[in-house]
């Protein structure tokens, strides 16, 4: 087995009780999850100057995404 799978469990408040989201019935893609970084990018960079007045990487981030990415759809046999 190359990866372990992870599983995460959400729950959404309904009328009196929490419910279980079905991640896969959100059919999110991978272009979803860049999207949201993307848009969050400025908000937490200015959350994170007023707490510890210091930056984030955004490059790095990406690089490492993206090699993440690239390494996970390599086939299994490759090096």
């Amino acid at each position: 087995m190359r990866f372990a799978k992870t599983m995460t469990v959400t729950f959404r408040f309904n009328v009196d009780k929490y419910q279980r989201v079905d991640i896969a019935e959100l059919k999110l893609k991978w272009s979803d999850l860049a999207a949201t970084l993307t848009s969050l990018q400025r908000a937490v960079e200015l959350i994170g100057m007023v707490v510890r007045n210091t930056g984030f990487a955004w490059e790095t981030l990406d690089r490492q995404l993206a090699q993440m990415a690239d390494e996970f759809w390599l086939p299994s046999d490759a090096g």
